[in-house]
C-alpha cells in the first residue's frame, strides 16, 4: 500500500480521507462501508484509523466477493 499514512509503531494508519484515495473511492463511501462492518477502523482520538492490514482484508473480501458474482451470473471466475 501507499505510504501516505502514518507509521505508528510500526503499524500503517490511514485516515478516511487517504484510505478513499488509495481505494478510489469517496471519503462517504468509506464511511459507509465501516459503519456496514464491511471495513474495519479505530477511532484514534477523534478521527478513525484504518491500518494498512484491514485495508488489505477489505481488498480481498471485494476480489473475492467479485470472483464469486461471476460464477453465480454463469461464467468462469477469473484467476
Amino acid at each position: 500500500m501507499n505510504k501516505a499514512g502514518k507509521d505508528i509503531l510500526g503499524v500503517q494508519l490511514y485516515n478516511t480521507t487517504e484510505a478513499a484515495a488509495l481505494l478510489g473511492i469517496s471519503r462517504i463511501t468509506v464511511h459507509k462501508y465501516i459503519k456496514a462492518g464491511r471495513l474495519r477502523a479505530r477511532r484514534i482520538g477523534r478521527p478513525l484509523m484504518i491500518t494498512d492490514e484491514d485495508l488489505r482484508a477489505f481488498l480481498s473480501g471485494v476480489i473475492d466477493q467479485a470472483k464469486n458474482r461471476s460464477w453465480h451470473e454463469g461464467t468462469t471466475p477469473k484467476t
